[in-house]
């Protein structure tokens, strides 16, 4: 089972831009999502002047086929938007990151942390991956995750070992921090890798690197 737990407005502010078009992920059964508190986090940021282009209620955003048709119907609010605010596990935010530019290219945020739950955590319909640490940076990494994609989990960029924009561990791996950097310069973004982020609390996340 999965858990998701809203983030802290303050760790919002600052970070969204003045338009949104927020999405909310249901999940499926294996999956606890705070709705009521999904609803008054989108209200806070009208209060705070934010504009809400859109929301929609979805369920298995990690289903790739199903989220690229989705968007799509979503395309007018998306338009008017400046960013899409995902409510939902990492895997599903990751796979909105990864469809948007069908519609528009503009970068996708997280008002969720994914946590971790002891037990069988389910399969998912997809190739990207949510360790469920916790503490989900995917709206300052564009939407790629560097902690289940770097064999280190590095969350400040990449190591030194990096060659050719390859993953030292594996040279048919890109480098998670090269494709972070490509699509941040792509969208704009560049300024979002100045901002250090804290060290991490490994013990708090289930630690796994899929190859």
């Amino acid at each position: 089972m999965l858990v998701t737990q809203i983030k802290p407005a303050e760790e919002l502010d600052g970070l969204l831009p003045k338009s949104l078009f927020v999405i909310n992920c249901l999940g499926c059964k294996e999956v606890f999502f705070p709705l009521k508190e999904a609803m008054e986090s989108v209200e806070g940021l009208r209060k705070s002047g934010i504009k809400i282009t859109g929301e929609e209620m979805a369920d298995y955003l990690c289903r790739p086929d199903f989220t690229e048709k989705r968007l799509k119907l979503y395309s007018e609010g998306i338009k008017k938007a400046d960013g899409v605010l995902v409510y939902s596990c990492g895997v599903g935010v990751q796979t909105v990151a990864e469809k948007i530019t069908d519609v528009k290219d503009i970068p996708v945020f997280t008002g969720c942390d994914t946590v971790r739950l002891a037990g069988f955590a389910g399969l998912t319909p997809s190739e990207l991956d949510c360790i469920r640490c916790g503490e989900c940076i995917l709206g300052l990494t564009s939407g790629i995750c560097p902690v289940a994609n770097c064999a280190k989990g590095l969350v400040n960029g990449p190591c030194g070992g990096a060659m050719n924009g390859k993953c030292e561990i594996s040279s048919e791996k890109d480098c998670i921090w090269l494709l972070i950097y490509e699509r941040l310069k792509k969208q704009g973004r560049l300024k979002m890798l100045e901002k250090i982020k804290p060290f991490r609390d490994h013990i708090s996340s289930e630690r796994g690197v899929r190859f």
